[in-house]
């Protein structure tokens, strides 16, 4: 699929869902402002209005960032533009939706880091989990939360680093 805002042909796969766990993003400063926004908002919209219109009782995990704005007036693209894509989704009356705000996600599969300041902060994941456990999680620990919620329901709209570390002890 080429086109994330165009599900032509694919409906029928947004049919009967109890539970869509919504992760597409991508980091700031690897595509310019425009793919950014495209990406973060347009990507978002075009998937929950399908997913509102095909099956309107499932429970949505949408994945955000801490930090996300949903004032939309932060001078940071990356708060902003998440902030209107949470908005939208709580806006458009879906009947259960979790959002996670997670803070540096510590990817456990290795890959080619994006940026300098990825490879670095993999470097001193260690010292920044010792340091500050309520800002870092694994990449596993964030869908083992994500699973949870979805299948067994949350209490809560907005799950921040620290909610979604006490869903994995649970």
């Amino acid at each position: 699929m080429k086109d994330f805002t165009n599900y032509a042909g694919l409906e029928e796969n947004f049919e009967n869902i109890d539970v869509a766990c919504y992760c597409i993003g991508v980091y700031t400063g690897a595509v310019n402002r425009e793919k950014f926004r495209e990406i973060t908002v347009d990507y978002t919209i075009a998937f929950a209005d399908l997913l509102k219109k095909k099956s309107p009782d499932a429970t949505v995990c949408f994945l955000s960032g801490a930090g996300s704005d949903q004032s939309e007036k932060s001078r940071m693209m990356f708060a902003k533009d998440k902030g209107v894509a949470e908005n939208y989704i709580v806006n458009l009356g879906m009947s259960k939706v979790h959002t996670f705000r997670p803070g540096y996600i510590y990817p456990v599969a290795k890959r080619k880091e994006p940026n300098f300041s990825y490879r670095l902060s993999r470097r001193i994941y260690p010292l920044m989990k010792l340091l500050m456990p309520n800002r870092v999680i694994t990449s596993e620990e964030l869908a083992l939360a994500m699973f949870k919620v979805g299948m067994k329901g949350g209490k809560q709209f907005v799950y921040e680093n620290k909610d979604i570390k006490q869903i994995v002890v649970k």
